[in-house]
């Protein structure tokens, strides 16, 4: 059966990253609530993978494993390889998270590990995937929240939000990688119960605001003296 999806309310979203700015991994967490990218996929991210022109940004590699296990694969899928719109607020987060880069390369001297990646340890070193975890939970613990949160339910929150507020399930398909819309909607209807209710509401009005009113005689009964 498949796990119910924990989807983070905007507050709740809100007063993470709050709590998650003055934390080192902050441009991370930023990152993932706002693009909805795995983990992985966040990861293996390097900095030629982000157009500062155009203010985009393409998912080419996953990042999985641990320590000397650690390793670089491409999207199971033609549609993992993706290029994702990315808003100012995440250009600017990203800025300063750059600028931050280069102060611990500069501090790290000989002991710096030269790599392109956009998610960093202290040593310039790509994280293990685990020791992100470890990191997302003390967070949790930190700040009061419930420790049953995992870094996938932001991909979650942001996927439910967007469908919520009536944007296409093809755009938050193509978005999240997934290899179909049809996919996407089975993953998330059951998390948008009230779609169906809000959408019959809407053609009611619809129909009411361009179609006149039926007649409230009844095809059998007379009509009313007077009347032609």
């Amino acid at each position: 059966p498949r796990r119910e999806l924990l989807v983070l309310t905007p507050d709740e979203a809100k007063q993470f990253l709050q709590l998650a700015s003055s934390h080192r991994l902050h441009a991370l967490w930023w990152f993932i609530a706002i693009t909805g990218v795995r983990k992985g996929e966040a990861l293996g991210l390097h900095w030629t993978d982000v157009d500062w022109d155009t203010n985009t940004l393409t998912i080419r590699r996953t990042l999985s494993g641990s320590g000397r296990r650690k390793r670089e694969t491409v999207p199971k899928t033609p549609h993992g390889t993706r290029t994702i719109a990315m808003p100012n607020v995440l250009a600017v987060v990203l800025t300063k998270w750059r600028q931050q880069q280069r102060l611990e390369r500069i501090s790290g001297g000989s002991t710096w590990h030269n790599t392109s990646y956009v998610f960093t340890t202290y040593r310039g070193t790509p994280w293990d995937p685990s020791a992100v975890t470890h990191q997302f939970k003390r967070l949790l613990r930190q700040g009061g929240f419930s420790d049953h949160w995992r870094i996938h339910d932001l991909r979650h929150a942001m996927a439910t939000h967007w469908l919520a507020s009536g944007v296409s399930p093809k755009v938050v398909s193509e978005r999240l990688g997934h290899a179909s819309v049809a996919f996407t909607l089975q993953v998330y209807a059951h998390a948008l119960p009230n779609q169906q209710a809000e959408a019959a509401e809407k053609m009611a009005a619809q129909l009411i605001d361009n179609l006149a009113m039926p007649s409230t005689n009844h095809p059998h009964e007379p009509r009313k003296s007077g009347t032609t």
